[in-house]
């Protein structure tokens, strides 16, 4: 199910196997659990690029910790498949290798307490997997090698050399890539998954268009920079065809007779934080005055409201509206009546940015149009209050709260909802 998933997303993203009609086969080994010198990475790593091959077309043979019988096993049904023509073949190996008179061995788990005068019969010689690939006469041959490590081996006859020695065998249509240079140590990256070639190996193994010559150039330029130079990968290159391990996305198909042109979909484009906001609301108010001297039982005002906010950072509100007063006298009973009102005053934004949860704060003059007929406590004019709010929004939508300090000392609170766009 792993790998059906896994499929599916590279689908999506475009990295599908480049179609032709090679049969593409690998035989991936990840060799770590050693007596003498264990690894960390190999495990990872062969896991990683069987699972990279499989989604670049290829059936994998994935083998662990293998012994010298079942090294060599794996090897023989490995190039018994080799019945067509159109075979591209591919051997991945992530161990220890040594080096002795310059041939290459590749060392099975079980290789403890080597002597140089043992590696023939106790290790895996690669110029004889090589020589069985040469005589099948594939399409194509890659060996990508993650052994140019440290292997302790006895001396008995001539000192065996670190790492690898430089690939000489006659293997056309092929390529062979190494981990570090010829006689050189490659190194382990005990805190991280994979080795420091394999990581970048399936880092660019999976670029779409990207031929097998390019994917090895920037293997090697990025472990060299990343290792400081300590490590600089080879590639053996005898091929003449060219290789993608995934293809480039299709062009889209030129059509002869073109569709109209479908002018693009107009879209609101996101508010810039430090613009201005704009909100439109309404709001309730109720505000009253309790009993004050030997004229007024009590007072209470209900004021409707719409108001508009402008604020940047700062800005200010203004807010129109009516109210309705009801006075219970002391001496004359019941007196009622309506009358315009008006709110202005300056703000600003104290808590987030639009879209996300914002805070304002206003304070403000509030103008009551008082009774032009007659006196109302001596008064025929516009009588004064203050308005004070904290407005909140989230999105575009919002709240006010606040609190109402009118004339004749009545007090009270004002509550609203809003709009921001």
């Amino acid at each position: 199910m792993r790998h059906y998933l896994l499929l599916l997303v590279c689908c999506a993203a475009g990295l599908l196997p480049a179609q032709s009609t090679e049969k593409r086969i690998a035989l991936v080994i990840g060799n770590a659990r050693y007596a003498a010198n264990p690894l960390t990475n190999p495990p990872n790593d062969a896991r990683d690029v069987a699972e990279t091959l499989r989604r670049a077309g290829f059936s994998v043979t994935e083998k662990h910790n293998l012994n010298y019988v079942d090294f060599n096993n794996a090897i023989t049904d490995f190039t018994r498949k080799f019945t067509d023509p159109n075979i591209v073949a591919l051997i991945f190996y992530a161990g220890h290798g040594v080096q002795d008179n310059g041939e290459n061995y590749l060392v099975p788990v079980d290789a403890d307490k080597l002597a140089d005068d043992e590696l023939l019969h106790r290790c895996v010689s690669l110029a004889g997997i090589a020589s069985k690939m040469a005589s099948a006469n594939n399409h194509m041959n890659i060996v990508i090698l993650d052994a140019c490590r440290s292997y302790p081996v006895q001396r008995r006859v001539r000192n065996v050399l670190s790492g690898l020695a430089q690939f000489d065998e006659q293997m056309p249509e092929s390529l062979v890539a190494y981990a570090t240079a010829p006689g050189q140590i490659a190194l382990d990256q005990n805190n991280k998954p994979n080795s420091l070639f394999t990581e970048n190996l399936l880092k660019y193994i999976v670029q779409p268009g990207m031929e097998i010559s390019e994917v090895f150039f920037e293997v090697r330029r990025s472990v060299k920079e990343q290792s400081d130079g300590k490590q600089i990968p080879t590639l053996d290159n005898r091929l003449t065809r060219k290789f993608y391990f995934f293809k480039a996305p299709e062009p889209a198909a030129a059509t002869t007779t073109q569709p109209a042109a479908v002018p693009p979909m107009k879209s609101k484009p996101p508010k810039n934080p430090e613009s201005w906001e704009h909100c439109v609301g309404i709001s309730y108010s109720r505000f009253g005055q309790e009993p004050n001297g030997s004229y007024l039982k009590s007072a209470h005002f209900n004021a409707y409201q719409a108001y508009y906010m402008l604020v940047k950072r700062a800005g200010g509100f203004v807010s129109l509206g009516v109210y309705s007063c009801s006075y219970d006298l002391a001496q004359s009973g019941g007196y009622q009546y309506s009358r315009a009102m008006a709110t202005i005053g300056p703000g600003i934004r104290f808590w987030g940015k639009p879209p996300s949860f914002r805070l304002y704060g206003f304070a403000g003059v509030a103008l009551f149009m008082n009774n032009p007929d007659g006196e109302v406590f001596g008064k025929k004019v516009s009588d004064i209050g203050f308005e004070f709010l904290v407005v909140g929004a989230v999105g575009q939508m919002g709240f006010k709260v606040g609190y109402l300090s009118a004339f004749e000392e009545a007090k009270g609170f004002a509550v609203g909802m809003q709009y921001c766009f």
